[in-house]
């Protein structure tokens, strides 16, 4: 059975309440208010893209992977994922 993602790398991003402090503490939140905002604005690119803040909200293991359904985001191994495709839902790497 092959991987779902790069397990290893999503786990290492910060989780929710880091990214939260991050952006309190680190300059990040001044980097964002000011020249991606600017280069946002200046390319009308704020009514196509959006900036995220990169962060996880669980431990994925190998057989694993993050999957939105409808908007939700859900810890799924391959079986959750074929029962998915099986009741006609689309799914791909959004991570």
């Amino acid at each position: 059975m092959t991987t779902l993602g790069d397990h290893v790398k999503y786990n290492r991003l910060p989780s929710l309440e880091e990214a939260a402090i991050s952006l309190k503490t680190l300059p990040v939140a001044d980097i964002i208010n000011g020249p991606i905002r600017d280069v946002f604005l200046k390319h009308d690119a704020h009514h196509k893209f959006c900036l995220h803040l990169q962060h996880r909200h669980h431990t994925v293991g190998a057989n694993e992977a993050i999957v939105k359904v409808n908007g939700t985001a859900h810890l799924m191994d391959h079986g959750d994922i074929d029962k998915i495709i099986r009741l006609g839902y689309t799914v791909f790497p959004t991570t």
